[in-house]
């Protein structure tokens, strides 16, 4: 068993690659905001690859979900438990910014679009139900079907034994490669299951068992790094599996490595850099759901008046000031509360 010095360094190297993939993310809206308005900035140019964060965030989750849980596989009085502790995790938090927007969208009369306008769009929406072809309301959120997804996969896994759950896991991996490969499109439903970026949540899971195993670190970082180079020599042309699995593979190398960066750091003299990724861990779902509103409203209210590069600034600080507002004033408390009240 890991001793509590370990834990409380390997929750800080996730910290860290929690804080770097929200800000990746950040980055790469500013960027394309700017495009919106035909507008050459200098995060166009420079954070397109923002947009990994996404991917880098599902490689988290699976590492992140698994270690945390891995004692709960096969026990299943603490389905419950485990269930409360996701919705309550996901919803609340996600149910007011979503609703903030809605508001915004009314009170300042902005249109929203014909195709956005049913009832069914919203309860979807609401309810986080994967939708063909479009993004939910608070257009981020498609993230968070995919996360669902995972959580519900890991909920059926934990009435199951450990030898059922690692099979179970291989044939879910061999269906996405499968279906990336050798099959159409077939329904939005399988399309969803079987899309390639759940193979980042196992390839997330492949990370945390190396982990795990502390005497093993070093095969970790090879094994994961040979898996690096698997998915870049063998390249399907135009098929999103290849880019999704190579992604996953060098976000879990970094996962891996961040154990390490992380005690170096606080034995450095730059503790201030610890803190500040640590908060930005902290804050980075509240950041993840909030930005885009922020930097809408931010270049909408300011850009006749600031120069694009400057904007694109104002906008990121802006962005994770709300975002950290929002953790300590309304995420955290929620955790807090939801968690006295309803799980422990």
């Amino acid at each position: 068993m890991n001793n509590p010095v370990a834990i409380r360094q390997k929750i800080l190297g996730i910290q860290y690659c929690r804080a770097l993939a929200a800000t990746f993310v950040l980055l790469y809206h500013i960027g394309t905001t700017a495009e919106a308005y035909n507008l050459n900035s200098i995060f166009s140019l420079l954070f397109d690859y923002g947009k990994y964060g996404v991917d880098f965030f599902f490689v988290i989750s699976g590492f992140i979900i698994f270690n945390a849980h891995y004692e709960d596989i096969g026990a299943r009085g603490k389905c419950l438990t485990y269930a409360k502790k996701r919705f309550f995790r996901i919803y609340p938090l996600y149910l007011i910014v979503l609703t903030t927007k809605v508001l915004i969208f009314l009170g300042l009369g902005i249109p929203i679009p014909e195709h956005q306008k049913s009832l069914d769009y919203f309860l979807h929406s609401y309810l986080l139900i994967p939708m063909q072809d479009q993004y939910p309301f608070l257009s981020v959120a498609w993230t968070l079907s995919y996360e669902l997804t995972f959580y519900l996969y890991f909920l059926g896994a934990m009435l199951m034994q450990r030898n059922l759950f690692y099979a179970l896991l291989a044939i879910w991996a061999s269906g996405i490669v499968g279906y990336n490969l050798f099959l159409a499109e077939q329904n939005p439903f399988i399309d969803h299951l079987l899309n390639a970026y759940n193979i980042q949540f196992i390839i997330g899971i492949l990370i945390s068992i190396l982990y795990r195993r502390k005497k093993t670190f070093e095969i970790g970082i090879k094994s994961s790094m040979l898996l690096l180079g698997f998915f870049a020599v063998f390249k399907w042309v135009e098929n999103p599996l290849y880019e999704k699995g190579l992604l996953a593979c060098f976000f879990g190398t970094i996962i891996l490595t961040c154990d390490s960066i992380s005690r170096t750091i606080e034995r450095s003299n730059f503790t201030f850099i610890d803190r500040i990724l640590r908060l930005l861990g902290d804050a980075s779902y509240s950041i993840y759901l909030v930005h885009t509103i922020i930097i809408t409203m931010t270049y909408k209210a300011l850009i006749p008046f600031v120069e694009v590069n400057a904007l694109g600034f104002v906008a990121l600080f802006a962005a994770l000031g709300a975002g950290l507002l929002s953790w300590k004033y309304v995420e955290n408390p929620l955790l807090k509360f939801t968690k006295a009240r309803f799980i422990s």
